[in-house]
């Protein structure tokens, strides 16, 4: 529940199969970017900083910065667009070490997923088992590849579901190893108190929460509840209500019909006028001004 409003979108993989020589530059994009290694070794370079790779690691760019993968000369870019569902070689053929890579890049609702996009590192680096394809990887690999050769209606749907389903064991694993004293969301997941109180909170956002509510949720005290809650999350539990309700509701507004009136009682706010000099303090304008302009 806590991850359903990743909200992903576009997603496109490419399998690479490079020379040792050759040289992947990718630009920087407004999408996450992830890349899988089937086999090889390689040298991920983002802006000064280098990090090896080998057979079975996971690297996924939340923000989609400008990066290079490999140790040679020969540089080629990569549209991931133009190349979505193919099979590229690149570099020349023949014999010798080979890199071949599973790469792909997704968009993510800007305002739903902030929670967790502002809780992620710059680089999220998930290594492989001593070498090995993880059993995650080895056993969706065939579906991915199946899917991406076939024609078949709804593909894109079904490449953004594999490609929802790859990001979030990536989190999950990541999750992991982050320390019990950490400040970030991402870390609530870990607390079954406060990851039931956040999965009744999304799950409902117009309900009349307070924080007794939310502490009966997740079976803790009023006063345990608020201390846990602001420790791991650095936030007060209403504040954190408060935030997310406007998410919900820029989210509707630039994806649904429905009048402001409506918009608002799904927030939980008691009147329009009320909910519009909220929206206005977080977004900078009025929800009807919000619904009409560009998105970012």
């Amino acid at each position: 529940m806590l991850l359903d409003d990743m909200h992903l979108r576009g997603a496109t993989m490419v399998e690479l199969d490079l020379a040792a020589e050759s040289t992947l530059e990718v630009p920087a994009s407004a999408c996450a970017v992830f890349h899988i290694v089937i086999e090889g070794q390689t040298l991920l370079r983002v802006g000064a900083q280098a990090r090896p790779l080998s057979r079975g690691d996971v690297l996924v760019l939340p923000a989609g910065p400008a990066h290079t993968l490999g140790r040679g000369p020969a540089t080629q870019t990569m549209a991931f667009g133009e190349a979505d569902g193919r099979l590229l070689r690149l570099g020349p053929a023949g014999p010798g070490p080979r890199l071949q890579l599973l790469s792909g890049q997704a968009r993510f609702d800007a305002e739903l997923a902030r929670p967790f996009m502002t809780a992620l590192p710059a680089l999220l680096h998930i290594p492989g088992e001593g070498g090995a394809l993880p059993p995650w990887i080895a056993i969706g690999l065939e579906f991915i590849r199946q899917e991406l050769r076939a024609e078949l209606p709804a593909r894109q749907t079904v490449v953004n579901r594999m490609a929802d389903i790859l990001f979030i064991e990536c989190l999950r694993r990541y999750v992991q190893g982050i320390p019990d004293d950490a400040q970030t969301w991402l870390r609530a997941l870990l607390d079954p108190a406060l990851s039931r109180a956040l999965a009744a909170l999304h799950r409902d956002p117009a309900q009349p929460w307070n924080v007794a509510a939310l502490a009966r949720q997740a079976n803790l005290s009023r006063s345990a509840f608020a201390q846990r809650f602001r420790q791991c999350l650095g936030q007060t539990p209403m504040g954190y209500l408060a935030a997310h309700r406007l998410r919900q509701a820029a989210w509707q507004l630039r994806h649904s019909s429905a009048p402001v009136a409506r918009i608002a009682e799904d927030a939980g706010y008691a009147s329009s006028s009320a909910f519009t000099q909220a929206f206005v303090r977080r977004y900078g304008q009025s929800p009807r001004a919000y619904r009409n302009a560009p998105p970012d």
